[in-house]
């Protein structure tokens, strides 16, 4: 979880339309029982950035750094949920 919240705050907001392929829909359920909906692609190449997008608007997305994204490659390949400081998120692979 630390790895992802480290992720996310260093991720650079970025420019133009975006041209990706969602590997990852995450769900981010808060404790006041809030939800956020992104998808994350981290991309098969190991030293090539992430990507996430939030599915409130999907024509923003937020490029996760390649030391990042190297580290969420390494440990988010499967499908897991993870609860921790508040959150409880689910985050499944959708691509074969």
């Amino acid at each position: 979880m630390k790895t992802f919240i480290e992720a996310i705050e260093n991720a650079q907001k970025m420019e133009g339309m975006l041209n990706y392929i969602a590997e990852f829909d995450l769900t981010v359920n808060f404790k006041d029982k809030s939800s956020a909906h992104y998808h994350l692609s981290l991309g098969g190449e190991t030293e090539g950035e992430g990507l996430l997008v939030s599915l409130s608007n999907t024509l923003q997305g937020f490029r996760i750094q390649k030391e990042d994204t190297k580290l969420l490659r390494e440990r988010y390949r499967q499908e897991f949920c993870v609860s921790s400081q508040g959150f409880l998120w689910n985050c499944q692979y959708i691509r074969p």
